[in-house]
């Protein structure tokens, strides 16, 4: 029960965002899906120190589709996102999102990891951390007048049910609405 509740919620918030994207609805999106799975991953080999720890892994996604990767801990799950988005070295295989390399879409793709190393204390509110998402989407951090800047920050944020909280320092937000900030 709980697991459909939290579904439901999720779907809520993103689900308008997700049927928008796949149309090419806004900037940085992938385009609308022709039958090509959104993520295609051949032959990949990820060794940490000549350790194997993925070997000869294939794999396809759907577009817009809600995907679990379940496996004990240590067996590679984090290893294959990270390689998939570039952030450890891959021994062997490709990785093609809606049939480009990878590298030419890497913009358009976001990974969020299960946690990051951040100052919690540090005094910044919900608002800047998508204020600054707003400014890598666009690849500029200069020349924003700042009502442009907050206003697509606050849609940023209203796109994953956060706009509400946009004035809270993201100390004070649950693990999951700050994981939800940082997608914004």
């Amino acid at each position: 029960r709980s697991y459909h509740r939290l579904f439901s919620r999720w779907r809520a918030a993103f689900a308008p965002t997700l049927r928008r994207c796949s149309r090419g609805g806004r900037p940085g999106c992938a385009p609308a899906s022709d039958g090509r799975p959104a993520l295609s991953v051949r032959g990949l080999t990820v060794a940490y120190d000549r350790r194997a720890v993925l070997r000869n892994v294939d794999l396809d996604l759907p577009p817009a589709a809600l995907v679990g990767i379940i496996g004990p801990n240590g067996a590679g799950k984090s290893a294959l996102l990270q390689a998939c988005v570039g952030l450890v070295p891959v021994s062997g295989g490709t990785v093609r999102a809606f049939g480009e390399p990878f590298a030419r879409v890497r913009a358009s793709v976001a990974y969020l990891p299960q946690r990051e190393r951040i100052d919690w204390d540090f005094p910044i509110h919900a608002i800047d951390v998508a204020a600054m998402g707003a400014c890598a989407r666009h690849g500029r951090w200069f020349g924003w007048s700042g009502r442009t800047l907050r206003e697509e920050a606050h849609a940023a944020l209203a796109a994953v049910g956060m706009d509400g909280l946009a004035d809270r320092p993201i100390g004070q937000l649950s693990g999951g609405q700050q994981q939800r900030v940082f997608v914004a």
